[in-house]
């Protein structure tokens, strides 16, 4: 992490490493949570030197909270999380979605890309072939 951002002038790589094992820091991969984003923009504000409070950003709604998947048990033990563990998806603001819903979801929204839809196709022929048995 701290290789990929090297060249960067905005650093995070210390934040998430000091804090992934108290609070949940992303809800998936790729978004994360808004107490990162807000670390993100005052180190922006201190390194542009402009006066930033996220004071009156508190209030939002979790920015990219849309997709939210739960922390396999596995990794929530080996990594020795300490915060509360979720264990349902959440897409498009619906709470306890199931997996395979959510996996039927998550395809559908990017059937529209051809190489995605490719494996999209093929996992709805995988899964009527699991059906059948």
């Amino acid at each position: 992490m701290r290789t990929r951002e090297a060249a960067l002038d905005i650093k995070i790589a210390d934040y998430i490493l000091e804090n992934f094992q108290s609070r949940r820091l992303f809800y998936v991969f790729n978004h994360p949570h808004n107490s990162v984003m807000f670390e993100v923009c005052e180190r922006a504000a201190e390194l542009l030197q402009v006066p930033f409070s996220n004071d009156k950003l508190r209030h939002l709604d979790h920015w990219l909270s849309g997709v939210a998947f739960p922390i396999h048990p596995a990794v929530y033990r080996a990594l020795n999380l300490n915060f509360p563990q979720e264990t349902s998806f959440s897409i498009g603001g619906k709470r306890n979605v199931k997996t395979d819903d959510a996996i039927e979801i998550f395809f559908e929204s990017y059937a529209l890309k051809p190489e995605v839809r490719l494996a999209y196709e093929n996992a709805k022929q995988v899964q009527a072939y699991a059906n059948a048995r």
